[in-house]
């Protein structure tokens, strides 16, 4: 598996991460921000590399 590859991966997971946070917040009543940062800060760090190692 390529570098790429990896962390599109990982980037989509983030994203199915913090749409499930995002859920799961709205289901209990109770938001929880550790997680929805959380995901939101590692889907963007991901990112930024799957655009660096893409452009090279």
């Amino acid at each position: 598996m390529d570098n790429k590859n990896l962390w599109l991966i990982l980037t989509i997971i983030a994203f199915i991460t913090f749409l499930a946070s995002i859920f799961m917040s709205y289901k209990t009543g109770k938001t929880e921000y550790a997680w929805i940062v959380g995901s939101m800060l590692f889907g963007i760090g991901c990112g930024d590399k799957y655009s660096k190692v893409k452009n090279k």
